[in-house]
């Protein structure tokens, strides 16, 4: 069946950063609807005209995503402060792995920033 808009998809998806880290991957599928506000335009976009099973492979910019990395809207913790799994402001809690596990970190993005999505 050919995805098209109005169109529930299942993805999975492995996330890499410009140097080729991972950054996520999620091997159990989530369903999305095509052309509903789940997804970036971008992906939305890449998707239709595809059959199930396919796979792609975007680069996504920026801008095309949440914007520009914001530093001042990056704020670490000790882990020992709040337990890992534990929401911040909406967002979990994760182990760093720039700091070597010893430190939690969540990214918090202005709401402005997340509804572009």
């Amino acid at each position: 069946m050919e995805i098209t808009r109005q169109c529930v998809v299942g993805l999975t998806w492995t996330l890499k950063d410009t140097l080729g880290e991972e950054l996520d991957v999620l091997e159990e599928a989530v369903e999305f609807l095509v052309g509903g506000d789940d997804l970036f335009t971008r992906i939305e976009d890449a998707l239709q005209g595809h059959e199930a099973g396919e796979r792609l492979q975007l680069q996504l910019e920026p801008e095309e995503a949440f914007g520009d990395f914001e530093d001042r809207l990056t704020h670490d913790a000790f882990a020992g402060e709040r337990p890992l799994g534990e929401d911040i402001a909406g967002v979990g809690v994760e182990p760093a792995r720039h700091h070597g596990g010893d430190r939690a970190a969540a990214a918090l993005q202005s709401p402005a920033k997340l509804a572009r999505a």
